[in-house]
């Protein structure tokens, strides 16, 4: 059988770029070692001068360089969390749907936060299906809907970027690779003669207008239907700014100190031993029985493998070993100037990358995350952007009125207790709102009432909120009364001292 191989167009690109390559995803190919190949040392020499060189330098740091590649995981692990819905105007039909939609959003958006750092930008898409309501919440019953049922981040090399006029948005294409083309337009057959008649007919049958249009000779399609997630958009250009590119001639730097430090470790490995016999005095002549006694003896120890050599020579012979400079390999200063580039242009604080600062008097909280908040902020903006898209989408398909609105976890960047006890001071006095307080603490108030529900009807004892607030009641009739007797004790002594 055909070794199965991918089509980058179609194939659902998900996979971290970390992962190991499996050969289903269509990243760079099967990556090169990086420290010996020299085809990367001479992509990486040079600014890129269009997108998709500049989408692959990006690719080869995020996945080899450690700074570049823990800043954009950390950046997603704290910006992407489940999403949490405000009912808001909705009714109990709306926001149960909307929950069970969201439940299946948080890989694609992970997805398209690391494509958003990585490449720019991201083209998420999905095929809609429609199901039973109760297969998604049983609140729903039998009533049939339409959802999302697959959902993919397509390979950004396979895109195509056009400014529009007299607006801000973009065009985006599809540019269908060559090799995808041939494959279609011979029913499954490769360029190299091997065939895949199973994945040309899946495709076929999932996919007809897209095997229809490459048969009828198209090499570019307009995807008019997909919301785009952009970053940095400039009106000069028609594709967006990846994360690593103001950190790419730094990383390139960083790189070449490297080489060198493999080149010069390399030639320890193979120091050279140089033994002179006789001097300008008594010089030694190729037939000198000595030169070929000295030979022999090296050359025997060195059969033997002995780490001592001993030799039994006169004060003729002299053994030297000749090693590489080894200051340039042993000193660290040679990476302060690249490295302090690199995080100043990821804008990301040494403290969130390895958790210490470097500097004993450096603050190591609240002004730590300043930088990196408000690009975690943005990235957040956008992704729920395109969520409450896809919301309103889903509400006109089926039929509802409001939609909820989305929201992230919010991102802690202080003091959990304290911020915890101010919050509580604030729902005191009205200031917040209890829904506020459980985000806080990474839940929602209509999902800590429902369980506290299930609780009371399980136990049949009421909760602890509800026993200090009946305690405080009684307190306060209680003090009410006694009060009232106090003023009535005092107006009976006034009227009998009257």
């Amino acid at each position: 059988m055909a070794k199965r191989r991918a089509i980058s167009s179609l194939v659902p690109y998900t996979t971290p770029y970390n992962s190991p390559y499996t050969g289903t995803i269509p990243f760079m190919g099967d990556v090169e070692n990086p420290r010996v190949s020299p085809e990367y040392y001479r992509m990486l020499t040079g600014l890129p001068r269009d997108y998709v060189n500049e989408l692959r330098q990006c690719r080869y740091f995020y996945r080899y360089d450690p700074m570049a590649s823990t800043v954009i995981n950390r950046m997603c692990e704290i910006a992407i969390s489940d999403v949490v819905n405000r009912k808001m105007n909705c009714t109990d039909e709306e926001i149960a749907f909307f929950d069970a939609i969201s439940k299946k959003l948080t890989p694609l958006l992970e997805a398209i936060a690391l494509e958003y750092l990585v490449a720019g930008m991201a083209i998420p898409d999905y095929v809609k299906d429609r199901i039973m309501g109760s297969r998604l919440d049983p609140k729903l019953g039998r009533t049939r809907y339409i959802y999302p049922k697959t959902f993919w981040v397509r390979n950004p090399e396979n895109i195509v970027v056009r400014r529009m006029p007299v607006t801000l948005g973009r065009a985006v294409y599809l540019e269908i690779p060559m090799d995808e083309q041939h494959f279609i337009r011979n029913n499954g057959e490769y360029s190299d003669g091997s065939k895949d008649v199973e994945l040309f007919n899946r495709i076929k049958e999932q996919f007809p207008d897209y095997v229809q249009r490459i048969l009828n000779g198209d090499s570019v399609i307009p995807l008019p239907d997909v919301r785009p997630v952009f970053r940095k958009l400039m009106p000069t250009q028609d594709y967006p700014q990846p994360f690593l590119v103001p950190a790419l001639a730094a990383l390139k730097h960083k790189q070449q100190i490297k080489r060198m430090d493999y080149s010069i470790a390399s030639k320890m490995l193979g120091a050279i031993r140089q033994v002179k016999v006789g001097d300008k005095d008594d010089p030694v002549e190729e037939d000198d029985g000595r030169l070929e006694q000295v030979r022999d003896q090296m050359s025997a120890q060195a059969e033997g493998n002995d780490s001592i050599y001993t030799l039994y020579t006169d004060h003729t012979v002299q053994v030297d070993w000749v090693y590489p400079p080894l200051d340039a390999l042993l000193s660290e200063n040679k990476y302060i100037e690249p490295n302090a580039d690199i995080f100043l242009a990821f804008g990301f604080s040494k403290v969130l990358l390895i958790g210490e600062s470097g500097k004993s008097n450096a603050n190591t909280e609240n002004s730590s995350m300043l930088g990196p908040l408000a690009t975690l902020n943005e990235l957040r903006r956008v992704i729920l952007s395109w969520v409450r898209d896809l919301y309103i989408e889903l509400a006109d398909e089926n039929g509802f009125t409001n939609i909820p609105e989305p929201e992230f976890q919010l991102m802690s960047t202080g003091d959990l207790a304290s911020l915890a006890t101010f919050a509580m001071q604030a729902v005191t006095i009205g200031a917040i709102s209890k829904d506020t307080i459980a985000r806080l603490l990474g839940s929602s108030f209509q999902r800590e009432h429902q369980q506290i529900d299930a609780e009371r009807a399980s136990t049949g004892l009421p909760d602890i909120a509800t026993e200090n607030k009946t305690q405080i009641q009684n307190d306060q009739i209680m003090f009410d009364q006694q009060l009232q007797n106090m003023q009535q004790q005092g107006q009976t002594q006034q009227n009998d001292g009257g």
